[in-house]
């Protein structure tokens, strides 16, 4: 007959296969450490989360919300207690390593290599037409993260202008740079307006105001708030990697925040943007020809009839 004893325990399901691991690679490398370490110190597998670990890092989410809150950089309560909440467990090797791999990409297309990069190569055919004598106008355009694509090709013209052997003229200049919703942070959009006069003729921002860009809920209920609101406050990292938000040049929150906006970048870039009231379209907004936007989510600008209809007008002046 069958063998007598208890029965075999059920496999677990796919879902709790390898949960463990799971979480290790959603969690931030500091978070897995100290969850070893626990286990190490308790001699039990099963305390890996135990009461003390849960305490120091609840008492480290509350220290850097209230931190944030005395700075004048939080977003609110919930989206704030929420980021760092993200940042302290979850963030670090996933969607922050994403970003950051996303944005290095848009900076290597452009670095010198053995390997054929797409931007190095548009830029050196480029330059070599520029040195023919022929001189198109050019505008580039770019929305959300096409915005960091664009600085690091502005900064590339820069490096060229500044190299003795290569062909791009001295005389060049982008006639208009549009930025949609930009998710470049300010202190890479700094750099190259101050080279305004030598790399670009006009610069025009389409983004939302505060009030749209907090109804514009990235995960209803779970983060009422932005994607690039979810950028400043979690993608990216502040001074030393700190749990400190970096002011992201598509918000307008950071325009108007009474001591958010610090630094020289920040100064010179609020500076540049007020000079001319045509460098700002902030949406929803019925203006002046090349100057109006309804676009009320961060993805609608691409797509939105009054966004494409004002960069038409750009086009045409």
């Amino acid at each position: 007959g069958p063998p007598r004893g208890p029965a075999p325990a059920p496999p677990a399901p796919p879902h709790i296969v390898g949960g463990r691991a799971a979480l290790a690679t959603l969690m931030s490398p500091d978070t897995v450490a100290e969850l070893a370490a626990e286990a190490e110190a308790a001699d039990s597998r099963r305390a890996l989360v135990t009461s003390a670990l849960l305490v120091r890092k609840t008492v480290r989410v509350i220290a850097a919300v209230v931190g944030r809150f005395r700075l004048h950089t939080d977003h609110g309560l919930y989206p704030t207690v929420v980021e760092e909440i993200l940042r302290e467990f979850y963030v670090a090797n996933v969607g922050a390593a994403i970003w950051d791999a996303m944005k290095r990409q848009t900076a290597d297309t452009f670095a010198a290599s053995e390997e054929t990069r797409a931007g190095r190569y548009f830029l050196d055919r480029f330059s070599r037409l520029l040195a023919t004598g022929s001189r198109p106008r050019v505008t580039v355009v770019g929305h959300s993260a096409g915005a960091v694509f664009i600085s690091n090709l502005l900064t590339d013209l820069v490096r060229r202008r500044a190299d003795a052997d290569d062909p791009l003229p001295a005389d060049f200049r982008v006639r208009d740079v549009a930025l949609l919703a930009p998710a470049c942070t300010v202190a890479q959009l700094a750099p190259v307006v101050r080279l305004q006069r030598e790399l670009f003729d006009r610069l025009r921002m389409f983004t939302m105001t505060d009030a749209a860009e907090r109804a514009d809920h990235l995960v209803p209920l779970l983060y009422p708030r932005s994607l690039l609101y979810f950028i400043s406050g979690v993608l990216e990292r502040g001074p030393a990697k700190q749990s400190a938000v970096a002011p992201i040049a598509g918000m307008q929150r950071w325009y108007a925040a009474d001591g958010a906006f610090g630094g020289q970048d920040s100064e010179d870039l609020r500076a540049f943007l007020a000079a001319d009231p045509h460098r700002t379209v902030w949406s929803p907004v019925e203006g002046e020809p090349g100057l109006s936007s309804s676009a009320r989510t961060h993805g609608g600008f691409d797509d939105d009839a009054e966004v494409l209809a004002s960069l038409a007008r750009m086009l045409a002046d």
